[in-house]
């Protein structure tokens, strides 16, 4: 106990000696209370003073969309169409005699003219043919000649062979007396009876010989008669031995060579007339019916197409069907400029011209959807979709003067429609569409002036 009393006493002193220990802790808590207030001073300010945000306003969004505003005017059509080249009068010349071919003097695609020399053949063949048919008129003149003196011969016999049936005759009656009277024996009567019954066949053949002549002599003169006319023939085919063409045309096919033993019709070469060949198109069904209509008038229709960097120009002669399942439209066109060269068979892309049509409209062909309608632009800015009727691409579409190089459309309006806006203008969408939008509201940006051009074109 006595050892801790001056610990405590030292304790004591050092207090006594730091009288400001009191003075700065309460100088610090006065410096946190100060700032504590400040800070919620200006938290107060900047509550007070904060400025007020504006309510945002929410915009609808719609989608955007190219306008164009159309009229109704005159508009010239062209139809495409793929045609391919045939003929009416592919004719297909054959060998007229039995012969090995010598020389082909064409190829496929050969221009020649009336009687040209097509196929030279050799002559040794036709000349053993045209021996053998001068040896076969000489046997059956031969033969007829021979049976004419067989014919006199038996008329003679016949009248012999009838004197010896009365003699027989008589002999069977005197020898059947004789019998009777027992001068002679039953043998000797049978041999005359046998006599008789030879004379009689003989008789009998003879008479069929002679009344069977004229038939006999009508066959023979027929054998001659044609032995006569196959000499004839093969001498006529050895004048036209070489087939020489019968008109001027083209070569469509050969279908021998050089060195081929032929036979009396073989087919040798196929070919057709110059000017019997036509372009055949298909054409929609609607189109057949415009095109029926305005080949009723002095309208002439025509169509151009291209081949090796030259411009063919064709005009419509008549409308058909294809006989094939289905039955589509064709139309036939002929060739004008006939200096040409058209290979049979060819295809050909046709641009088929119609003349203008009044009252229709021409727009992009982004414009129409299915090939069935377009969309119209409402006051409301709303899409309403409209039944068309398409007619075909308008003339000129393609060239420079579109300045979008795009593909124009003529359509009208379908007569179902409201007749209020068949003929007046309007604001279509020129935007391709990917899902059915008929009352959508948009945003519509015209383009009518960049695509002023397209009308300007066909008038």
């Amino acid at each position: 106990m006595q050892t801790d009393a001056p610990a405590a006493d030292a304790a004591k002193l050092s207090n006594s000696t730091n009288p400001n220990s009191k003075t700065s802790s309460k100088k610090k808590w006065l410096i946190f209370a100060l700032v504590l207030i400040g800070f919620i001073i200006v938290i107060s300010l900047l509550k007070a003073f904060k400025p007020t945000l504006p309510t945002p306003v929410i915009e609808e969004v719609l989608p955007t969309v190219n306008t164009q505003v159309i009229s109704p005017s005159t508009h010239t059509i062209v139809l495409n169409s793929i045609g391919q080249v045939t003929t009416n009068q592919l004719s297909q010349l054959s060998a007229r005699t039995p012969a090995q071919v010598q020389s082909v003097k064409v190829q496929p695609g050969s221009k020649f003219a009336q009687g040209d020399l097509l196929v030279q053949m050799s002559p040794a063949d036709h000349a053993r043919l045209e021996q053998q048919r001068q040896a076969q008129l000489d046997q059956n003149n031969a033969l007829l000649r021979l049976e004419t003196s067989q014919h006199t011969a038996n008329q003679k016999l016949l009248e012999q062979d009838k004197a010896l049936q009365s003699i027989t005759e008589a002999n069977v009656k005197r020898f059947e007396t004789l019998v009777k009277q027992k001068l002679i024996n039953q043998s000797q009567l049978d041999q005359a009876r046998e006599a008789a019954y030879r004379q009689t066949t003989s008789l009998i053949q003879k008479q069929t010989a002679v009344d069977s002549w004229p038939d006999r002599k009508a066959q023979l003169e027929a054998q001659v008669s044609a032995a006569q006319a196959n000499l004839e023939q093969s001498q006529a085919d050895g004048q036209t031995l070489n087939l020489k063409a019968p008109f001027a045309g083209y070569v469509a096919e050969v279908l021998t060579a050089p060195g081929a033993e032929v036979a009396i019709g073989t087919p040798l070469l196929s070919i057709y007339a110059d000017d019997s060949l036509f372009v055949v198109a298909n054409i929609p069904g609607d189109t057949n019916q415009q095109l029926l209509r305005i080949q009723a008038t002095p309208k002439k229709i025509k169509a151009k197409g291209k081949l090796w960097g030259q411009t063919l120009n064709f005009q419509l002669t008549h409308i058909g069907q294809s006989q094939a399942a289905g039955g589509a439209s064709l139309a036939y066109f002929q060739l004008t400029n006939t200096e040409l060269f058209l290979p049979l068979n060819r295809a050909i892309a046709l641009e088929i011209q119609l003349p203008a049509i009044e009252n229709t409209y021409s727009v992009p062909a982004t414009a129409v959807h299915q090939q069935e309608y377009i969309y119209l632009v409402a006051q409301d800015n709303t899409l309403s979709r409209q039944a068309i009727t398409l007619l075909g691409n308008a003339v000129n579409s393609n060239e420079d003067t579109n300045t979008n190089n795009t593909m124009y459309k003529v359509m009208r309006i379908s007569a179902q429609s409201n007749q209020a806006i068949q003929s007046q203008s309007l604001e279509i969408v020129t935007t391709q569409m990917v899902a059915d939008v008929n009352g959508m509201k948009v945003k519509p940006i015209n383009n009518t002036k960049t695509n002023a051009k397209a009308d300007a074109n066909d008038k």
